[in-house]
């Protein structure tokens, strides 16, 4: 493999693990939601795996507060309107 390829992979590797270590934040309650969906590393990320991430939060209810929002479930985080991030976190009872 070429040294690109390698540091591409690395890259990768960093981004995926800062995503998982975020959502788990957002689990474990140390994060709001209203901080995870601005997060930048939440800006890639899909709306739905953000709301998934959340303690008691399964595919059911968030498609609900996505549907509430006005959200498509294939939206990304960056390509959220104010109005839906508002949205969003008031449904979810913690903003901030």
């Amino acid at each position: 493999m070429s040294t690109q390829s390698l540091s591409a992979l690395a890259r990768a590797h960093e981004t995926r693990s800062a995503r998982a270590a975020l959502k788990r934040q957002l689990a474990q309650g140390e994060l709001s939601l209203a901080a995870a969906l601005r997060h930048p590393m939440a800006q890639g990320m899909r709306v739905w795996d953000v709301l998934c991430a959340q303690r008691r939060w399964g595919p059911y209810k968030a498609r609900e507060a996505m549907k509430a929002a006005g959200v498509l479930e294939s939206r990304r985080c960056e390509h959220l309107r104010s109005s839906q991030l508002e949205s969003l976190c008031n449904e979810n009872g913690r903003t901030g």
